[in-house]
Order: C-alpha cells, then sequence, then structure tokens
C-alpha cells in the first residue's frame, strides 16, 4: 500500500461511472441506429410516468434495513431478499408497465443515503438494467428515452430522493450526472444540507449551500425535484432556477391537506417556471378517508389543472410497499397500504385515460397528463439527446 489518499471527489467520479464504461446501460449497438434514425415526432405520444418504488433494482435493501428491527422485536428470523428476488421484483412492474403502454418511469435510486452507499446503490441499478437488458433501457438523457419508445422497452429513469451524498463538494453533480443522476431531489421530507423537508416542523427556506446546489444542477442539465420539500424551500428553489422544475409525486394541498401536498402558490410557481406536478397516488396524500378511490385522485389532478394549467400536471404514480415513517412523528401510516380503488397499479391505467375523456379531457389533453408534459420538461433540460 503506497498511503496515498484517494480525493473524495476522484473517488466518487470512478466508482459511479464505472458501470457506463463497462456499458452496462442495456443498450445494444443497434439502439444508437434506432435513435438517429428516428422522427423528432418519436416521443409526441411517449407515455412517461413518476416515481415507482416497487420497480426499484435496491427495492430489497431499502425493505429491508427498516424491516429488520421491526422483525427482530416480534422475534421473526429476518431475511435478506436476495438478487434475483429483487430483479424480479423490477421484471414484473417493467412488463405490468409495458403491458399498460408505458414507455418509462423513474426509479429510486438513492433515497438519502451518503457516499459509498449511494455509489453502490447507482452500481446495482446498473447492474440490473444490464441483467434485464431485453426488456429495459436507462433513461440517462433523451436518447435513452427515444431508444425505449422505438425498440418496445420500458425505459428506467434513475431518481434520487435526497443529495446528501453531495454535501458541501458540489462539483460532484457534474460525476452524478454523467453516471445517470438525471432527476435529483436537493432535499427530500427531512432536514438535509440544503434546506428542510415537508416532515420538518421548522420550515427554513434554502440554505446559502442550498442556492448554491440549485444553480449547479442547473448547469449539469439534472431535473429539479421538489416533491417532499419544505414550503420555504420549495419556493426558494423555484426563485433560484433558471430550468423548469417537477413536483414527482405531489398533490393539492387544497384537496386534502397534509405536508407532502402543495399549496396554490407552489402550483402557480410551479407553472411560471415551465415545470410539472405529478399526481400522487399514496393514499395518505390523497385523502384522509381509509378506502380512497380514482375520483379522489381526479380532484387532485382537477384542482391542480385550474390553479397551473393543463401543460404542467402530470401522473406520479408512486406506487410503493416500502416503509415511509423515518421517525414516529412522520405524517404516513405503516405499511400494508390501501392504494386508491380503481387506481393501484399500472393495470388500473387504461381505465383512467377513460376516466379522464368521462371528465372532459380531451385526446391532447390526456396525452399531455400521460407524458407530453414531463417529456417537454425533461426535454427542455436535458436538451435534444447526450451532446
Amino acid at each position: 500500500m503506497s498511503g496515498r489518499t484517494i480525493p473524495r471527489r476522484d473517488f466518487v467520479a470512478g466508482s459511479v461511472t464505472a458501470p457506463l464504461a463497462l456499458g452496462a446501460l442495456g443498450c445494444s449497438p443497434n439502439d444508437e441506429a434506432a435513435v438517429q434514425e428516428s422522427e423528432p415526432q418519436a416521443l409526441d405520444s411517449a407515455v412517461v410516468v413518476g416515481p415507482v418504488p416497487l420497480a426499484s433494482p435496491i427495492r430489497g435493501l431499502q425493505a429491508e434495513r427498516m424491516r429488520l428491527a421491526a422483525e427482530r422485536r416480534a422475534g421473526i428470523p429476518a431475511r435478506v431478499a436476495s438478487w434475483g428476488e429483487e430483479l424480479e421484483h423490477v421484471r414484473s412492474q417493467v412488463r405490468a408497465a409495458r403491458d399498460a403502454g408505458v414507455n418509462a418511469f423513474m426509479v429510486p435510486v438513492v433515497s438519502g443515503e451518503h457516499e459509498p452507499a449511494a455509489s453502490e446503490n447507482l452500481r446495482r441499478f446498473h447492474e440490473a438494467v444490464a441483467a434485464l437488458r431485453d426488456e429495459v433501457v436507462a433513461v440517462l438523457n433523451l436518447d435513452g428515452l427515444v431508444s425505449a419508445v422505438v425498440t418496445g422497452r420500458v425505459g428506467l429513469i434513475p431518481w434520487f430522493q435526497g443529495a446528501k451524498m453531495i454535501e458541501a463538494d458540489l462539483a460532484l453533480f457534474a460525476a452524478y450526472r454523467a453516471s445517470g443522476a438525471g432527476i435529483m431531489a436537493p432535499t427530500h421530507l427531512w432536514k438535509m444540507p440544503y434546506g428542510d423537508g415537508a416532515f420538518e416542523r421548522s420550515d427554513q427556506g434554502l440554505t446559502a449551500t442550498g442556492r448554491l446546489a440549485i444553480r449547479a444542477m442547473n448547469r449539469e442539465r439534472i431535473v429539479i425535484d421538489l416533491s417532499g420539500m419544505g414550503p420555504r424551500s420549495c419556493l426558494d428553489a423555484m426563485e433560484e432556477s433558471e430550468h423548469p422544475v417537477i413536483f414527482s409525486h405531489s398533490n393539492a394541498r387544497a384537496v386534502h391537506d397534509h405536508p407532502m401536498n402543495l399549496g396554490d402558490e407552489h402550483l402557480r410557481a410551479c407553472a411560471e417556471l415551465g415545470g410539472v406536478v405529478g399526481v400522487s397516488a399514496f393514499p395518505t396524500c390523497v385523502s384522509a378517508g381509509d378506502n380512497p378511490t380514482a375520483d379522489d385522485v381526479l380532484r387532485h389532478l382537477d384542482h391542480i389543472v385550474e390553479v397551473a394549467g393543463i401543460d404542467h400536471v402530470a401522473l406520479g404514480l408512486d406506487f410503493t410497499d416500502l416503509p415511509r415513517k423515518r421517525f414516529p412523528s412522520d405524517p404516513v401510516p405503516d405499511p400494508p397500504y390501501r392504494f386508491p380503488e380503481g387506481f393501484s397499479g399500472f393495470e388500473d391505467l387504461p381505465r383512467l385515460r377513460d376516466r379522464l375523456a368521462e371528465r372532459g379531457y380531451g385526446e391532447d389533453d390526456r396525452g399531455k397528463i400521460l407524458g407530453g408534459n414531463m417529456v417537454r420538461v425533461l426535454r427542455g433540460v436535458w436538451g435534444d439527446g447526450a451532446g
């Protein structure tokens, strides 16, 4: 051993970009030709929706960490899911999405981890994509999304819930972007270095470092996701950002008052910036009742359209069975979750299209909700293609 210390930035850049160097993206040599030959209209009717934690390649790791303590207390021998089992979770969700006509969705890769766990999670994401390359494509830029559409596979968009792994070294945003971090939440649910989360009792705005982080994310063309951020921090981030932002899985507070949901001022600010709000099906964000329905979800969508406009709403989904409660005070129940009747999985999306039509949304408007608006933001922030 030489004893030489590897600078943190060099370690991160090497560890998170290694999967790319190995070509573990689930792309074949023919994909590039397919993308180049496709017309710009390839994405005009693409169905792109929000986060689906059930499809995370690291689902077993996330779930087991939170289950172990409870199972030990109950005297139940804990068992960690195998890699093969995790891949089956991904495969089942991918096939359900494809059957429902979905071209791409967001997959949680990092959920507040520090380095090196964040890099390990990203490595496992690319490993899963490579193992399922006949069915999925890693969507790291617009070319990846086009590839998913023209090859008939499902695009997995790496999604980062929180940026703890960056800490104060803002240059690391470039390393993570190069390795697939196309959508990232600066802060998620709880207090992080850049601002408060939605579950904090305090409501501080962005920190000084948080404002610099927003600018760095703009420079690296990372889509900023503000779902789960505190109210003041959200407004500060939209004031600071030069690019459109998204709320990947948030509803309207005017319909149901929950910390994850957005006030009308947030909806208007998002629209003014050209962003989009993905309507969530997570039950505690839909209604206070024990048996929410698809109509309850659509009331949120209607309100967002009324306040922000039809160009600024999408589907956020958030189908999951993972425990969400980190602290006893968190305003979420323990699983199992009772998702809205008629909107609890990919299999319900065809019927949701019919419900939208019944509520007066025309074909063009339905296209915007099902993917057009989200694609517009991705195209605007990422740019056309990899360059």
